[in-house]
């Protein structure tokens, strides 16, 4: 049987206790439907699918096609024995392969080599390893200019995989990469990571403007995009990970058909600069005039001063343990995005202070059309703030549409909270006064930590009371109100 030792796979020595148990089983597991097989093998770890393959041919054959389907090179020497592998006779292997990571030093040069830092040998072996893997349907290359230089026949082997190549990631783009795009017509997903000050990344997008639907930056320092040139109809989500704000006018004039706009990274308040210029191009004639979803940081999506409708709009801050920046001028930026998107569903995390009431006041006068409401209190007063806060907001959506209404507590590590009492007091005394309060509520979702219930509201003989959910009975709910 053969060594793996290109995914550190060398096949174990096993316990011969344990390996015989295995055989005397494995006969009823080779008896599964083959489909059966597949979906449990995806969930064996690469230990358990070493010591499965271990135990007989017919597993072996199995185990194989599920360790070969996902392939991540991290060093030369692993690139070595998995080219060695791949390209060792068995000519079904290439085609079972499924997803392709090239990691930074897969194509190091040997060592005390001091012509070349990268082995053209590994390129010409990985070249022709890519012109056959047919089923390939992701590639993620960690410094695409220097995984191009190894050899000429890369940047060729990698666009053959087009227009069937689902996902390509590369990590600092420059001119090499450029010329590869160009001959990507059809490629639809893209992920451009640290893309340089000084490039453009129009520059990267240009080449497959007529195909992509999908397009992913991750930076973290600044870049560009100001191409007057590029233009996607196709493309109707953007993910940008990056702490910069960047001019609306840009995205708008770029991707006209956009449905799906994520804005995460780290902002600690809103930029005045940036929104005001936003704000004097929002009557421009590429505006966009509807957008399905917006999500994630805060203060990013208040500044990009966004004039169009947003159906489901989620400003939570997943790299700021604070929530909502608490300066009165974040507030204003925030309540006037929320009165231009006129959302029905809102998600938001706010960290609580005397401030907040009237800010959910300023929310539910704008919020005309909300019918979903998230929040995530981020408490540093052992829930007391949110208590008072909740206290203070009871009859503050009477009259609005809202029909789902949740409402989640954290506090930071070292304050220490009696989880029970405070779901309890949430329970016992807010929810009633909630259900009272807003006619057209019909869910309730509370969660205090680990602490996660649902209520429906019901009314029996004309009183409007409530009615705890089973948990997978209120994931459904919640996945429902979120969709409709």
């Amino acid at each position: 049987m053969e060594s793996l030792g290109y995914l550190s796979l060398a096949l174990p020595k096993i316990n011969p206790n344990e390996k015989e148990a295995l055989q005397r089983n494995r006969v009823e597991f080779l008896d599964l439907n083959l489909d059966v097989l597949s979906s449990i093998l995806s969930f064996l770890t690469t230990s358990d699918l070493r010591r499965l393959a271990s135990t007989s041919q017919a597993c072996y054959e199995l185990a194989i096609v599920e360790m070969i389907s996902s392939v991540t090179l991290r060093n030369r020497q692993q690139t070595q024995g998995f080219c060695q592998f791949m390209l060792g006779g068995v000519y079904h292997r290439i085609p079972l392969m499924k997803s392709l990571t090239i990691c930074a030093g897969a194509l190091d040069s040997p060592p005390h080599s001091f012509y070349e830092k990268v082995d053209r040998r590994l390129g010409g072996f990985l070249a022709d390893i890519l012109e056959q893997a047919n089923n390939l349907s992701s590639i993620n290359i960690e410094l695409i200019e220097f995984a191009l230089t190894s050899n000429p026949r890369m940047s060729h082997a990698i666009a053959s995989r087009c227009p069937h190549l689902g996902e390509l990631i590369i990590s600092h783009p420059m001119t090499l990469a450029v010329e590869m795009l160009t001959g990507m017509n059809g490629l639809r997903r893209l992920t451009l990571s640290e893309v340089g000050v000084t490039s453009d990344v129009a520059t990267f997008v240009q080449p497959v403007q007529d195909t992509l639907e999908i397009l992913h930056i991750r930076n973290r320092s600044n870049f560009r995009f100001g191409g007057t040139l590029c233009q996607c109809p196709s493309v109707h989500t953007i993910t940008i990970d990056s702490s910069s704000h960047y001019l609306k006018q840009h995205l708008e004039r770029a991707f006209p058909n956009l449905r799906r706009l994520h804005m995460s990274g780290v902002s600690l308040s809103v930029s005045e600069k940036f929104r005001k210029e936003n704000l004097e191009q929002s009557d421009r004639r590429e505006a966009w005039s509807e957008l399905e979803i917006v999500t994630g940081c805060a203060a990013r999506i208040c500044t990009m001063a966004l004039n169009c409708r947003v159906r489901r709009l989620e400003m939570m801050d997943e790299y700021s343990p604070r929530g909502l920046p608490l300066f009165p001028t974040d507030h204003i930026a925030f309540v006037d995005t929320i009165r231009k998107t006129s959302p029905l569903v809102l998600s938001f995390s706010l960290g609580v202070s005397t401030l907040s009431p009237p800010l959910f006041s300023r929310i539910a006068e704008v919020a005309a059309s909300l019918r979903f409401l998230h929040v995530l209190f981020i408490d540093r007063e052992s829930c007391r703030s949110t208590l008072n806060c909740l206290n203070q907001i009871s009859d503050t959506f009477m009259s609005t549409p809202l029909t789902y209404l949740s409402f989640s507590v954290r506090t930071p590590p070292e304050c220490f909270i009696n989880i029970n009492h405070i779901e309890t007091s949430l329970r016992r005394d807010w929810i009633p006064v909630l259900v009272e309060s807003i006619p057209s509520l019909k869910y309730v979702e509370l969660e205090v930590y680990e602490k996660h219930s649902w209520w429906e509201v019901h009314e029996p003989s004309g009183k409007r009371k409530v009615k705890k959910l089973e948990m997978e009975r209120g994931r459904m709910i919640r996945k429902r109100e979120l969709e409709r």
